[in-house]
């Protein structure tokens, strides 16, 4: 698991916690399988699949289709869908991208962010407003609250989340 794909994974007090990590308990519990945790890169998914280090590697990966696609894995999935979202803070004066210009912006660090980003020529004209941050989407979460942001550029899971909790 990817230990910094909150909500989906994360550790809370060294206890695995999240959407993935319930999901793979119910899946194993299911299918009589032994669960091991543990807390992977995403971006060394192939190497740990390859090597016998793990199994399976579950949830919130980031896996290249053409890998997938020589042979290199088996990918079952998506289980559920995903996009990357623009998060303010309620009452913000930013509802759209056009109101992005002289805001500050964080995002996690993690490929599918960058890659999303690249994808968006609006905000790829805002590197420079862009902070990414090593620790996910919660510390993106907490420079919002802080006020040491204005957007969050996340996924829409991780607004879900936030939103409820």
């Amino acid at each position: 698991m990817d230990i910094n794909a909150f909500p989906f994974s994360y550790l809370s007090n060294g206890e695995f916690w999240g959407l993935d990590v319930e999901l793979a308990m119910a899946v194993c519990e299911k299918l009589g399988w032994t669960l091991k945790m543990q807390a992977i890169e995403k971006e060394n998914v192939y190497v740990e699949l390859s090597s016998g280090n793990i199994d399976v590697a579950w949830g919130g990966i980031a896996l290249d289709p053409a890998e997938a696609a020589e042979g290199k894995y088996t990918q079952y999935g998506p289980y559920i869908h995903n996009d990357i979202v623009i998060a303010t803070r309620n009452g913000s004066a930013v509802w759209n991208k056009m109101r992005l210009g002289g805001r500050k912006m964080c995002m996690p660090s993690t490929p599918e962010a960058m890659q999303a980003l690249e994808q968006d020529p609006r905000l790829v004209k805002r590197l420079g407003q862009i902070t990414r941050l090593a620790g996910g989407t919660t510390e993106c979460f907490e420079n919002l609250y802080a006020g040491k942001c204005d957007v969050v550029l996340t996924d829409s899971t991780a607004v879900d989340y936030f939103n409820c909790h």
